[in-house]
């Protein structure tokens, strides 16, 4: 690929993993199931785009997101069709080269502070991103009269 096409590449896999984000958390903070239109259809055009520059066929295996898709289905598609172009690779789990987080429902979250030397992974970024953008909702929310919550 060209370098003008990969920066393109790298720039919607941004976007996606902002979707991505935002998906979760609505997903979170118990927004209605069903994601925005808007979304969806952005999804759509990224994919569609992916599909005219991308050479590789990396995105074949995915199909256009249905106009009723959830907020999880959104945001498992733009983790998923982010793996295709994340350019590091990385493994999940503890044991394998984890990057210092690890999640499991039945154990909950494994976090190795001694792996954030090189910076912190995606997830936690997000999860970071999500704490930062609630908090002042959350603060409100508390001063607010006992009637107005």
């Amino acid at each position: 690929m060209e370098a003008n096409t990969e920066q393109l590449i790298q720039k919607l896999v941004v976007v996606l993993r902002r979707m991505a984000r935002t998906a979760r958390n609505n997903q979170w903070m118990g927004m209605s199931e069903e994601a925005d239109q808007y979304s969806i259809d952005q999804f759509n055009r990224i994919l569609e785009r992916l599909k005219a520059v991308d050479t590789t066929g990396a995105h074949e295996v995915f199909a256009p997101l249905p106009a009723q898709s959830t907020w999880s289905s959104l945001g498992s598609a733009c983790r998923d069709l982010i793996a295709c172009y994340d350019t590091e690779g990385r493994a999940e789990g503890p044991g394998s080269d984890w990057n210092g987080l690890w999640t499991d429902a039945r154990s909950g979250i494994w976090i190795d502070k001694k792996a954030f030397k090189c910076g912190m992974p995606p997830e936690m970024q997000e999860f970071g991103e999500f704490l930062k953008e609630k908090i002042g909702e959350w603060q409100r929310r508390t001063r607010a009269k006992p009637e107005e919550r």
